[in-house]
């Protein structure tokens, strides 16, 4: 999939992520942040430090700091995720 920062400062950064079909990927556990993500299209399924979560467009899921994330897309089209991130900057983690 892809990752691509919409916007973002020192305290909070907003990417929009687009998972393939059948694909799954891991999100970098953030020590700084508190993360949102939102389904924008598709199906996904979360799974956050070994619990389950499926969602569908229009829903939206809480991630706590070092939340241990991975991202599966089910479905037969692109999942589209809208990625929120609050707190202080971390530049290491900034610069994936």
């Amino acid at each position: 999939g892809t990752a691509t920062e919409l916007t973002g400062d020192g305290g909070h950064r907003v990417d929009q992520l687009m998972v393939y079909p059948g694909a799954t990927c891991p999100v970098q556990a953030d020590d700084y942040r508190q993360n949102h993500m939102v389904v924008a299209g598709g199906r996904a399924i979360l799974t956050i430090d070994g619990t389950r979560h499926e969602l569908k467009t229009g829903a939206s899921i809480f991630i706590p700091c070092l939340s241990a994330v991975t991202v599966e897309n089910p479905g037969k089209r692109s999942l589209t995720l809208i990625y929120t991130q609050v707190g202080i900057t971390d530049t290491e983690s900034d610069n994936r």
